[in-house]
């Protein structure tokens, strides 16, 4: 078929559709794409010359940011938390950074987390490109030396970064503060359902069923950390984001009370 008469198909599939969307109304002045931009400018790094917030089309971007920022900080202090029990089974003679280790870890925790962020778990990073800019790269330009120390040991000793974070997410869930229900049907398995502000819903024999040192030796990523980001967005808007479709089943049979002992 010819391009023109394709897109005179198109648009007679188009308007016999009845859509109730309503397009969101973009105010020029606000995104600025056509205006001047420094020489300097990147775009595939950089939001419109980086003058609006981290993210974009949020009236409540100071919100987001805050609660994004309260849930990784808990997920990172399990990390280091697990990072400090990998270095403390070491014996100097098996890591040759041992004592540099051992210091920055006690010393520079933030250094820590900001290589932590750095390592690939699963199919994507832990770290923004706004945190990358602002917060962890110049840090990590800073002190280089300790930064790949820190990196060689993360992605050595049977991945201890993908096992650190492991760890810090099942500590997250078990020791974290967190309201966590459990169910035994229509969570898959390692997964986190987010429903609300701090309540998670998971499968117990993921969590409760296996030891933290058990998960600490496991070397290959356990968990969607995109169950996190969901975390994220049921805190900051339930009715939106929080996740009720475990709940379908026993919806007319059980409060969720009991749903919960399940």
């Amino acid at each position: 078929m010819a391009l023109e008469g394709r897109n005179i198909q198109a648009k007679n599939y188009i308007e016999g559709c009845s859509f109730s969307y309503t397009w969101p109304l973009i105010v020029a002045k606000d995104l600025a794409i056509f205006g001047s931009h420094p020489a300097s400018f990147i775009p595939s790094i950089e939001w419109l010359g980086g003058s609006l917030p981290l993210h974009p089309y949020f009236k409540d971007a100071s919100q987001i940011q805050s609660v994004v920022t309260h849930i990784k900080d808990q997920v990172l202090t399990f990390a280091l938390e697990a990072c400090q029990l990998i270095v403390e089974g070491l014996a100097g003679i098996e890591e040759d950074n041992y004592y540099l280790l051992t210091k920055t870890l006690a010393q520079v925790p933030e250094l820590w987390r900001a290589v932590i962020l750095t390592q690939h778990y699963g199919v994507i990073y832990f770290m923004s490109r706004s945190e990358a800019r602002s917060r962890y790269h110049p840090l990590m330009n800073q002190s280089a030396i300790a930064s790949d120390a820190i990196d060689r040991f993360l992605r050595s000793h049977d991945s201890a970064g993908i096992r650190a974070m492991n760890y810090a997410v099942h500590a997250f869930v078990t020791r974290g503060n967190l309201r966590v229900d459990y169910a035994t049907s229509c969570i898959p398995p390692n997964a986190i359902a987010a429903v609300g502000p701090c309540h998670v819903v998971v499968r117990s024999i993921d969590f409760n069923h296996r030891s933290a040192s058990s998960v600490l030796a496991f070397s290959s990523p356990m968990w969607d950390l995109y169950d996190i980001a969901h975390l994220s967005c049921a805190t900051i808007s339930q009715e939106l984001y929080g996740n009720k479709h475990h709940l379908n089943r026993w919806s007319h049979d059980f409060p969720f009370s009991e749903v919960s002992q399940l």
